[in-house]
C-alpha cells in the first residue's frame, strides 16, 4: 500500500512516484527535486504584486517550479537565492 507523502508524491516499494500519473520519480533515499523537471522564472511571476527583490536585498533570487517528467503536474514551487543549490525539504523516515 502506498504511503502519501503530500498531495502529488507517494512512496511504495522504496520508490517515490507521481500520485497523478503514477511516474516513478526515484529511490525514497534520494532528493526527489533532482529528479523532477524544473523551471527557473523570476520572482516576479509568482505574482505580480511582488516587487523586483534588488530593491531589498543585493542577492539574486528566483522561483523554481518543479514537475513531474511523465505527466508535468506542478509538484513543488519554492522562492530561493538564485545560487543555492536545491533544497532537500522532505525526507522520508525508513529503517535503514
Amino acid at each position: 500500500m502506498p504511503t502519501t507523502l503530500d498531495t502529488h508524491l507517494e512512496a511504495a516499494d522504496g520508490r517515490l512516484r507521481c500520485r497523478s500519473c503514477g511516474e516513478d520519480i526515484c529511490s525514497v533515499d534520494a532528493v526527489y527535486k533532482e529528479h523532477l523537471l524544473c523551471a527557473k522564472k523570476p520572482l516576479t511571476e509568482a505574482n505580480p504584486l511582488i516587487d523586483e527583490p534588488g530593491i531589498y536585498v543585493d542577492e539574486e533570487f528566483e522561483l523554481r517550479e518543479y514537475y513531474c517528467p511523465g505527466c508535468a503536474t506542478l509538484v513543488e514551487a519554492q522562492m530561493m537565492q538564485s545560487d543555492r543549490d536545491i533544497l532537500a525539504d522532505k525526507e522520508l523516515a525508513t529503517d535503514h
